[in-house]
């Protein structure tokens, strides 16, 4: 660049600016690029940084034009200065990053060995159930309840559907009384707990947004979604009981904890209440890990949160296992929306630190449901076989925890 400038001052405007400012745009653009693949809060943000550097650059680059220097040497330095230094910040951040997946990688390593022996003892003495399980899922997942049309395929919660059901005497549309009896006949049961408990202005937040629309909307209210789930529960609940009793299905037990233990037999609890009182079936997501996910992962849409609402069954045998994914598949009052089999070969279990189920995304539709406006919030079920739920440790979710941070996951 200097032996251009001294060739002709009018050349060196011309001959050292192009380089410099090709390092300008090199420099920001490898920092937006860094910063997405660090994260994604990060690259929008840097989106405004971006044109703070350019309009400083500017001012600086022609403000210099006043200063006398035959070689343009203020100008290339300011240009330089401007584009290695987001260059510099951007790459020592991208290395900063890797250290820190690298130590995640490393903190989790254990749990990973862990479960990698576990599947291969699996795999050893159930391989062909593991292959007929791999068959069913494939088969399944062609039968998936597909997205409205006008939507993508991305699985998230839909606002309520409008019932056909008018209030008599006129007026507001209230969902209970409505949701109530529908309950009642379907199952012969009175009200639910977690229904007749909500206070009448949460069900505002249950009331359909939709009415009018030819294209169903997105959930975008996280409240609205706790109070489907915390109503949807209650059915949840109903058919997982329904599934293992069909499959010898098992529920984790309170003395166990809250991470691994012991399992209780559905079928045995049923005829023993000292065990059915010893059932610890799934809570509802935490709103601050939901609030985490919603801001990691979907760039803020609530609606493609889709594990508030939860269970799990565990299972002696990969048989068992199937036999369960069968009955949820064909329950004609559920929709499944996505299958994910963590328990093929084919499957790399790095992202999850060796640990294997399968989870299953569905919708409850019934009469009650529908009433409700529940019949679009999506749940998920975990199958999980009895030696991976037996071999998971408080302590080694927290680690999994801290991994998951590391990742902004």
């Amino acid at each position: 660049m200097i032996y251009h400038g001294t060739v002709k001052h009018e050349e060196a405007a011309c001959n050292v600016s192009t380089p410099a400012c090709a390092a300008v745009f090199c420099g920001l653009t490898s920092e937006w690029v860094i910063a997405y693949m660090i994260s994604r809060e990060l690259f929008y943000f840097l989106k405004f940084n971006i044109w703070v550097w350019w309009g400083t650059g500017w001012m600086i680059y022609h403000g210099t034009r006043l200063i006398e220097d035959d070689f343009g040497l203020v100008r290339i330095a300011t240009l330089l200065l401007i584009g290695v230094a987001p260059l510099t910040v951007g790459s020592w951040g991208y290395f900063q990053r890797l250290r820190v997946l690298w130590e995640a990688s490393s903190l989790v390593k254990g749990d990973q060995e862990k479960y990698n022996r576990l599947y291969e003892k699996l795999l050893e003495e159930q391989g062909d159930e593991l292959t007929a399980l791999a068959e069913e899922v494939a088969d399944s997942r062609r039968r998936l309840v597909q997205a409205p049309p006008g939507l993508d395929d991305q699985i998230r919660h839909l606002m309520p559907s409008k019932p056909d059901i008018k209030p008599e005497g006129g007026g507001e549309f209230s969902r209970l009384p409505s949701a109530a009896s529908a309950h009642s006949q379907e199952t012969g049961e009175t009200t639910p707990a977690s229904m007749s408990a909500l206070h009448p202005s949460s069900l505002r937040l249950l009331s359909f947004a939709n009415s009018g629309h030819v294209t169903p909307e997105f959930v975008k209210s996280l409240d609205q979604m706790y109070n489907q789930a915390v109503m949807l529960d209650f059915y949840m609940r109903k058919k997982v009981q329904q599934w293992a009793e069909r499959s010898r299905g098992m529920f984790p037990s309170h003395s166990s904890g809250f991470h691994g233990g012991g399992l209780i037999s559905w079928t045995e609890a049923q005829e023993d209440l000292s065990l059915l009182g010893e059932i610890r079936f799934g809570k509802l997501k935490s709103p601050s890990r939901a609030i985490e996910k919603a801001l990691r992962c979907y760039k803020n849409d609530v609606s493609r949160v889709v594990d508030i609402c939860r269970q799990s069954i565990g299972f002696e045998s990969v048989s068992a296992l199937r036999d369960c994914l069968h009955h949820v598949v064909i329950d004609p009052e559920v929709g499944v929306r996505r299958l994910v089999n963590r328990l093929d070969p084919k499957y790399d279990a790095a992202s999850t630190s060796g640990y294997r189920d399968v989870k299953v995304n569905l919708i409850i539709r019934n009469r009650a449901t529908e009433t409700l406006g529940l019949d679009r919030h999506v749940c998920e079920v975990q199958l999980i076989t009895r030696e991976f739920y037996e071999n998971k440790t408080a302590e080694g979710h927290q680690r999994y925890v801290q991994l998951r941070n590391m990742r902004s996951e």
